[in-house]
């Protein structure tokens, strides 16, 4: 797995980026599925992942391929994969150390403000209208989870 750091020393991955984008110019074609729309955020990626200062060594790329590229050359950002939240749907990029993560940010602070509630109003007022509502919206939310 290839690190984000330069070989050269004293410039950093980002740094070495915008040296060779000053070097080569702004790229305004993909040269793994030749498009050349507008919008479509083209980079410079470095082939090999060794990031040297040579311009053989790199290409144009649009934003999809270059994703697409780092995928199947195991050349992922911080080693992370993709997987599905289990509750609303979205595409999320986790490290493994995070192992089975089954929400995305959004969802797990919504799990955790509903969870407070629900413990909130179970002490204050059990069998409440408030305490029944909130028990009711964790349920639904724990069955999502195990659902898919």
């Amino acid at each position: 797995m290839a690190k984000r750091d330069s070989k050269i020393k004293g410039i950093s991955y980002a740094g070495l980026h915008m040296k060779m984008q000053k070097k080569l110019g702004k790229p305004s074609k993909c040269d793994m599925c030749k498009t050349t729309k507008d919008g479509a955020g083209y980079e410079w990626a470095n082939k090999d992942h060794k990031y040297s200062e040579e311009p053989k060594d790199w290409m144009r790329v649009c934003k999809k391929c270059h994703e697409k590229y780092d995928a199947e050359n195991n050349y992922i950002e911080g080693d992370k994969r993709m997987v599905i939240c289990k509750t609303c749907g979205i595409e999320m990029r986790i490290k493994p150390s995070q192992g089975r993560k089954k929400m995305c940010t959004k969802c797990s602070y919504e799990l955790k403000k509903i969870r407070s509630s629900a413990k909130y109003w179970e002490k204050k007022d059990k069998g409440s209208t408030r305490h029944l509502y909130w028990e009711g919206r964790l349920s639904e939310m724990l069955r999502m989870l195990n659902k898919k």
